[in-house]
C-alpha cells in the first residue's frame, strides 16, 4: 500500500497511517472520512486516504467543543448548588 499521495496539489496519508499518527482506531477515522468530517479520499480497492491537516483540525476543533461543553455543564452545577444552599 502506498503511505502517501498527492491529488490537485495536496497530499494525503493513508487512513491506516493517519489513524495511528493521531492516535484513534481506523474504523472511526473511516467513519469521519465518510460523513466528511475530515477531506479524504477513497480509491480503488476502498483504501482511505487523507488530509493530515483536515484531521488535525477537525481533533483540534473536536477538542474545542468538549472543552465548551464541561465549562457549560461547570458552570450549571454551580448554579444548582446555590439555589439549593
Amino acid at each position: 500500500m502506498i503511505e502517501e499521495i498527492t491529488i490537485e496539489g495536496e497530499r494525503y496519508t493513508a487512513g491506516r497511517r493517519a489513524a495511528s499518527l493521531v492516535g484513534v482506531s481506523p474504523d472511526y477515522l473511516t467513519r469521519w472520512c465518510r460523513e466528511g468530517l475530515v477531506r479524504a479520499r477513497r480509491l480503488a480497492g476502498g483504501i482511505w486516504y487523507v488530509s493530515l491537516p483536515s484531521l488535525e483540525a477537525y481533533l483540534a476543533e473536536k477538542e474545542a467543543r468538549k472543552h465548551a461543553w464541561r465549562e457549560q455543564l461547570r458552570a450549571e452545577r454551580r448554579e444548582e448548588r446555590a439555589t439549593f444552599a
